[in-house]
């Protein structure tokens, strides 16, 4: 169900977004056509036929079809589109491929979702479809400006243009059911243009994007959507026409234009003028569909100047930029010297000797205007220039002011700079501003200082294009090698239109007998060349022989010529090198290969090696193309690539997850060619490679490759102590407490990364402890510094203790550490690599070295040990009871603090009564553990252990307290004993009772054993009483049973249970009458 009404563009959003909002399901909506009527008449744009369709966000795909029997078949017209194609809308360009005229025509978009697999289809009215109606196209494009006038509060106007065969154009803004809300009046065409007021549907919050569809008088369509931004009044200018009229009383025509911060009209912003009084502005109207504002016999010379502005304030009469105004001066009639702009015959970079004539440096006068005028001659031209040298570390200078008094019509001939006119008497290359200014000569019409041409001179020079960084270009033998250059100055800029002259020194031709002394590659383009756009030449090399034999060392070489205009560059010869070869070798050649050392490092360093190449005799081969191959076959991931010519500025490497560029790199793959010596040479290095990660070591394989030969060779790279480092980590050592007693260390483990992202070993920290802790220098252990390494063994310990060893007083809390790097890097002599990398330059445009720091924290607490203080202390003992008797039994100690960290350095007393007049101390180790070994000397004994714990190792006072902390006691028990008990009886004198005498024998003590009595009763043993009897001292006890049978045998037994010392027994039964 869709919200009526909604205009497209209500909360300034995307049109899917607004779809979202009007429609509660999935929707689509087809804008064009929408009419009965389609015509691939040209409409001054195309032949086709406009289809546009708006859609909710979850229509994932579209497609326009059509139908010529009433919708029974349909047909695909283009492919599907996945997503909006024309900033929120959907849209295509339709030929039709059947005759015309047709009627019955439908055409529909058909969104498909993926949410329930559904078409969702909206279909135009039957379609008469030709190619003779008029048409109209709105303007392809994407950006469509919005002006909000502060006068007409009300007003958001956009301006809105086409083209059309004939007749006129409404353009109007759809809403998200198609309907037209606002639309402009009938447009003429064939190119009409109005304006467009979307008031009440735009807010500026961005992005928003509208649906527009033009309607020809005909009934035929065209839609476009587009994406809105707001217009900011950037350009006033006002033209009088005739500038200059005859008659000083003329009143000419001013037209007024406005344009936006992209250079686009504004249609509606209000134009003001002061022609009645000097600094007073009164509105005059607003600008049109153009951004302009015409007025006829305006103003005349008579009127001096008068100033137009854009008010952008409803009650403003005065001129304020501070609001936003902006304002153009218009003087007609006679001209005055307004501005000054500067020329350079040679172009905007010339070498120094190109400056040869007077006539190459000029600054001409112009008039209000803009035209060229031609100053009284009382006025004179000041100038000076500024130099800003290539160098950076050479500061700018400006130089001596200068007068030229002499021109021709306006037109002053300026001398370029000398090295006299600067302070340090130096001409360097770079670039220079010519600063102007023009005396007021009387005139009134004075011209300040500004800076009227910027150039760049220096000393140009060649630079052969040299992919490989070979210094040749290599083609097989006997076709054309094409050499490639550019003529530079010393900072890349490129001189066209220059002329450089070429010679060739032939190289040697070789054969399988050896040099063939027949040589003849020569230049075979044109000569001299002039250069083409950024200073670029090429020259053509041929083997002319053709006889498929290699010539190699070759040479072309460079030289200047005069061009025309500009004149001779003044250049010196640089070679470049031609080798012809083949891909070939004879019966039994041998193919070698080998780096220069077996080890590098670290990574982006430069390591080197020579392939060579003989045939079976020994002899060298020349000219003989072989592929290089490189890879790390320790991961799927190769870092190694050989080296482009441009890895060699003092920036390169660059930090991070380096990927090389192709100047920098020539991949893992390049093919080179052999030398008079049967060599050739190869440098590579590696960026990050993930054979690094686990030791930072990993293996580079280069493997050469010709006509079914191969070698290959092996280095090993280590990414300890890098070029530059890239970033630097300082955990905690695992098992560390994030938390630490004051009087106690914690380690910390540091990582590092080179700048390709690898660990590295051996890259030099420094910590700074906050001043708190009192030590202003470093909390690293054995020095200021503490390199990197890649395992988690501990390499940096941090203190809470000062630089005398002392407890920090009240030094409890979480305290930050600042670390940097402060060396272990590795300076790359050998590939011409800086060890200070930086993004960052100084003033004077030198570059710094990059700080890599970090940051980590540590908390500190004073631990109390009382056990009313939160501190706890267990005694173990091991093994478990019961013991054997001579086996060593481990008595152990464990204190923790109250946060349950351990307690070292506490003295612990071991007694036991086992041997009471012996006493052990021993001192809690770092885990809080003191230990205490002796053994059980008899089996069916227990030894009670008790541990003292002090807070001080040696005392003087009382043992019993001085300097306790906790008192624990456990008891060890050993194995128990094995008890025989016999029993025997006898009547009472009286006849009534049966005596039962127990005896019972142990190695273990009996006293105070339980003796239990047992009689069987109807086949159940029952106890005789409830308490039962002890065994005295001499492991005896009596019993007196009263006869409960007479002359009847009564059963007896007795029953002696376990404890810790004596195993049960049982007595043999006894047999009573």
């Amino acid at each position: 169900m869709a919200a009526v009404g909604l205009p497209l563009a209500a909360s300034a959003t995307t049109i899917e977004s607004e779809m979202d909002t009007a429609y509660t399901d999935r929707e689509v909506v087809l804008v064009t056509p929408s009419g009965a009527l389609a015509s691939t008449k040209n409409d001054g744009t195309n032949s086709s036929i406009s289809l546009s369709a708006i859609a909710t966000s979850d229509i994932d795909s579209l497609r326009f079809q059509f139908s010529t029997d009433a919708g029974a078949t349909w047909t695909n017209i283009g492919g599907p589109l996945a997503a909006p194609n024309d900033d929120g809308a959907y849209s295509i360009e339709w030929t039709p491929g059947f005759a015309l005229p047709a009627a019955g025509v439908l055409v529909r978009a058909n969104g498909h979702s993926s949410i329930d697999n559904s078409q969702n289809i909206d279909q135009s009215a039957a379609l008469a479809v030709n190619n003779t109606d008029e048409t109209s196209a709105l303007t392809p494009g994407s950006a469509l400006g919005v002006y909000r006038s502060p006068i007409d509060v009300n007003d958001d106007n956009v301006i809105v243009t086409g083209t059309a065969s004939a007749g006129n154009t409404v353009v109007s803004l759809v809403d998200a059911n198609g309907a037209n809300v606002a639309s402009t009046g009938a447009l003429a065409g064939p190119n009409f243009r109005g304006i467009l007021d979307i008031d009440g549907v735009y807010t500026y919050n961005a992005p928003d994007e509208v649906q527009l569809r033009a309607v020809n008088a005909s009934g035929t369509d065209d839609g476009e959507a587009y994406t809105l931004y707001q217009q900011v009044p950037t350009t006033i200018t006002a033209v009088g026409s005739p500038a200059n009229p005859a008659d000083p009383n003329q009143n000419v025509q001013v037209t007024v234009t406005v344009l936006d911060q992209n250079g686009k009209p504004i249609a509606g912003a209000e134009v003001a003028s002061d022609h009645v009084v000097d600094g007073t502005f009164i509105p005059r109207g607003e600008t049109n569909a153009s951004g302009q504002l015409v007025f006829a016999a305006e103003q005349n010379a008579n009127d001096g100047s008068v100033s137009w502005i854009v008010n952008q304030t409803n009650s403003q009469v005065t001129y304020d930029p501070g609001v936003g105004d902006i304002k153009f001066d218009l003087q007609v009639g006679q001209g005055f010297s307004a501005d000054l702009v500067g020329s350079s015959n040679d172009g905007p970079a010339f070498d120094f000797d190109e400056y040869d004539l007077a006539t190459d440096i000029q600054v001409q006068v112009k008039d209000q205007t803009g035209a060229n005028f031609d100053d009284p001659g009382t006025q004179d031209l000041t100038y000076f220039w500024k130099m800003l040298p290539f160098d950076p570390s050479i500061e700018p200078e400006d130089g001596d002011s200068h007068v030229v008094t002499n021109d021709a019509n306006g037109l002053y001939d300026v001398p370029f700079a000398v090295g006299s006119d600067f302070p340090e008497g130096n001409l360097e290359s770079g670039t220079y501003e010519l600063w102007a200014s023009l005396s007021d000569g009387g005139t009134g019409h004075p011209v300040s200082s500004r800076k009227v041409l910027t150039v760049k001179a220096g000393e140009a020079t060649i630079e052969w294009v040299d992919p490989d960084g070979d210094g040749k270009v290599i083609a097989p033998a006997g076709t054309v090698a094409t050499g490639n250059g550019n003529l530079v100055l010393e900072d890349g800029t490129g001189l066209p239109g220059r002329r450089v002259d070429f010679h060739y020194n032939t190289g040697t031709e070789y054969d399988e007998d050896g040099n063939t002394s027949m040589a003849d590659a020569n230049i075979i383009s044109a000569d001299p060349v002039t250069t083409g756009a950024n200073g670029s030449f090429s020259v053509d090399v041929e083997d002319i022989g053709n006889s498929g034999t290699p010539e190699v060392g070759g040479e072309a070489g460079t030289g200047s010529a005069n061009a025309p205009g500009i004149g001779n560059w003044g250049g010196v010869d640089v070679h470049h090198g031609f080798d012809f070869v083949t891909d070939q070798v004879p019966n039994g050649a041998v193919l070698e290969i080998e780096y220069d050392s077996e080890t590098a490092g670290p990574a982006g360093t430069r390591e080197l090696g020579t392939v060579h190449l003989e045939d079976a005799f020994g002899d060298n081969l020349a000219g003989v193309q072989i592929e290089l191959s490189l890879d790390t076959p320790e991961t799927a991931q190769n870092g190694a690539f050989f080296l482009g010519a441009g890895l060699s500025s003092f920036l390169d490497p660059v930090e991070g997850n380096y990927v090389p560029t192709r100047d920098d790199s020539l991949g893992s793959t390049i093919t080179v060619s052999t030398n008079n010596n049967g060599d050739a040479t190869f440098r590579t290095t590696i960026g990050r490679d993930s054979g690094f990660d686990d030791d930072g070591l990993t293996d580079a394989v280069v493997s050469a490759d010709v006509d079914g030969l191969s070698a290959d060779d092996s280095v090993e790279w280590d990414s300890s102590n890098p070029i530059n480092a890239s970033e630097i980590t300082i955990v905690r050592t695992p098992g560390q407490p994030e938390n630490q007693r004051l009087d106690k260390a914690v380690l910390f483990d540091i990582f590092a990364k080179d700048q390709y992202g690898n660990p590295a070993k051996g890259v030099e920290v420094t910590a700074e402890c906050p001043d708190i802790l009192g030590d202003d220098d470093t909390c690293s252990v054995g020095g200021v510094t503490t390199p990197s390494d890649l395992d988690n063994g501990g390499d940096l310990a941090v203190f809470s203790v000062d630089t005398n060893g002392d407890l920090i007083p009240d030094g409890e809390g979480e305290y930050t550490f600042t670390a940097e790097v402060s060396g272990g890097l590795t300076n790359s002599t050998n590939s011409g690599l800086s060890t200070d990398f930086t993004e960052v330059y100084n003033a004077a445009g030198n570059p710094v070295k990059k700080v890599v720091e970090t940051s980590f924290d540590q908390s500190w607490y004073a631990g109390k040990i009382g056990e009313d203080e939160g501190a706890t202390y267990t005694l173990t003992t091991s093994p478990a009871n019961p013991v054997v008797a001579g086996q060593p039994v481990t008595a152990t100690l464990t204190a923790l603090d109250s946060e349950g960290n351990p307690l070292e350095g506490l003295r612990v007393d071991f007694v036991r009564t086992g041997d009471p007049d012996t006493e052990t101390p021993v001192v809690t180790d770092e885990d809080g553990v003191a230990q205490y070994v002796f053994e059980v000397e008899e089996n069916c004994t227990s030894d009670t252990v008790t541990a003292v714990v002090r807070d001080t190792v040696t005392y003087d006072g009382d043992p019993a307290t001085e300097g306790v902390v906790s008192d624990q006691s456990t008891v060890v028990v050993s194995e128990p004993c094995k008890v025989n008990v016999n029993i025997s009886g006898l009547n009472s004198e009286n006849k009534k009772r049966d005596i039962i005498n127990v005896t019972a024998t142990s190695d273990a003590d009996l006293t105070g054993l339980s003796v239990k009595l047992q009689r069987k009763v109807d086949g159940e043993w029952k106890t005789v009483g409830d308490k039962g009897k002890t065994l005295d001292s001499d492991g005896k006890a009596r019993f007196s049973v009263r006869d409960l049978n007479g002359n009847k045998v009564t059963k007896y037994r007795v029953m002696i249970p376990a404890t810790d010392l004596t195993k049960a027994a049982t007595s043999k039964v006894l047999n009573r009458r």
